[in-house]
């Protein structure tokens, strides 16, 4: 698990870090939507966010193999991140992104 060929995925980490750090900039909002009756739009976010990683894994795995995967994977979480965001801000008024706490309404 920890050999010599671990470091072949170092530079993985880095392109999914950008997808995991835009998800953590809006904190646990889908504990939040669901406490307030939105669990549905909460579900379809994560159905178009599963989407948007499917596709693009059948796109870019062929062609760029570990890499197409990382980047897949990041960019339907930075996806999912302004989805959630989105839904948010116009179902609750609220800003939940990690600057800035203004009330929409």
């Amino acid at each position: 698990m920890f050999g010599p060929k671990f470091s072949d995925g170092y530079h993985l980490m880095f392109i999914l870090t950008i997808g995991l750090l835009a998800r953590a900039a809006i904190g646990p909002v889908e504990r939040l939507l669901s406490v307030v009756d939105q669990q549905r739009v909460c579900a379809a976010v994560y159905a178009i966010a599963f989407t948007i990683n499917l596709v693009l894994c059948i796109v870019l795995v062929p062609r760029y193999g570990m890499e197409g995967a990382a980047i897949s994977t990041s960019t339907a979480l930075a996806a999912e991140t302004v989805m959630l965001f989105w839904v948010t801000r116009t179902r609750l008024g609220l800003h939940v992104f990690i600057w800035g706490r203004k009330a929409v309404r």
